[in-house]
Formats: C-alpha cells, sequence, structure tokens
C-alpha cells in the first residue's frame, strides 16, 4: 500500500510537471497594439477547432516545398464555440506569405495535389492579444482555455464590443492569440 502510493504521488508530481511545463501556470498579459495586414494561403475548415490539425500540417508541408514556410502558422476563427455547434465552426488554418505572386503559387500548387487552397487578408488593425510560451504540444491546447478569457474579460472591462477577427500566429516558441479590429476576409 505504501508502494502504490509512492508510485502515485511520483505520477502526480510528474503529471504537474509537464502540465507547469507546458504553461498551465503561465500568467497571463493581455496587450494591446496594431497589426499590420496579413496575406495569407492555406485551407477552410469546418468542424471542430481541434480537428483542424491536419490542415495546418498540410499547409506547412506545401509551403516548406515551394520554400515559402520559414517558422510561423496562422489560424483564423470565425465563429464563437460558445454559440455555434461544434460541427459548424467555421476556421482557416494557413500560412503568411509575402504577396500574390507567393500566393498565386501556392494555390495552383495545392490544387496540382487535389486540394482547394484559398486566399485571404487580415487587414491591419488595432488588436488585444496574448503573448503564450509554448514548449510542448498540451501548450497550444492550454493556451486557448487561459488566452481568450483573458482577452474577453480585458474588452469587457474597457466596454469594447465590437466585432473582430479573431487568429492565431503560432510560431515554435509562442502563439500569439489576437483580437483584431478589423476583419479577415
Amino acid at each position: 500500500m505504501k508502494k502504490l502510493g509512492i508510485a502515485l504521488g511520483i505520477i502526480l508530481v510528474l503529471i504537474l510537471g509537464v502540465f507547469t511545463y507546458s504553461g498551465g501556470f503561465q500568467s497571463i498579459k493581455v496587450k494591446e497594439g496594431h497589426s499590420e495586414a496579413h496575406l495569407v494561403v492555406g485551407f477552410r475548415h469546418q468542424g471542430p477547432f481541434h480537428e483542424i490539425g491536419e490542415k495546418f500540417k498540410l499547409a506547412q508541408d506545401m509551403g516548406t516545398q515551394l520554400m515559402m514556410y520559414r517558422d510561423s502558422a496562422i489560424g483564423i476563427y470565425f465563429d464563437d464555440p460558445g454559440t455555434v455547434a461544434e460541427d459548424s465552426l467555421r476556421s482557416f488554418a494557413g500560412i503568411v506569405v509575402k504577396d500574390s505572386t507567393q500566393a498565386k503559387a501556392f494555390i495552383g500548387f495545392a490544387k496540382g495535389k487535389g486540394q482547394e487552397a484559398i486566399l485571404m487578408r487580415i487587414e491591419a488593425g488595432n488588436t488585444a492579444y496574448v503573448d503564450f510560451k509554448t514548449s510542448t504540444a498540451l501548450s497550444y491546447m492550454i493556451g486557448p482555455f487561459k488566452c481568450y478569457p483573458s482577452i474577453g474579460e480585458y474588452l469587457m472591462k474597457k466596454g469594447d464590443k465590437s466585432k473582430k477577427s479573431v487568429y492565431e500566429i503560432y510560431t515554435l516558441r509562442e502563439c500569439t492569440y489576437v483580437f483584431n479590429s478589423s476583419e479577415a476576409h
């Protein structure tokens, strides 16, 4: 019985350690700024947000093959999961490109692979955002549960209820969760 208690204690400490290392206790600081416009190419997704991973992989792989992808990806989320049925949630997974020439090359390459890529633009705008350090795959699951409520609360306190585009920029070391005053289209 004592060995079982010790084993459970060790497991609990390990779980707590991974949770901590993955950002579970990371403090959240909402900042304000102005974002530049982003030209992005990638793929539409409809359904649960947590199932968008394959679209990210596809966009990153194609971008890498075309030597366009560096170290970041972008996800755009059009619906609020609190008000829209999970199977109807609309989102986008892609990469940022420099110009329309790169966008056309990506879209043509995707079409040749039997995939329908699209071009989108996120307009420049005022933002409320959180930079969330990422160290494990678990970080990308913890981040939205910590960051979105903080940004929402921050905007409510400011009385800012205007419609925002919501997007996430993913790098190897952090994810930036953004509420933008401009639309993505």
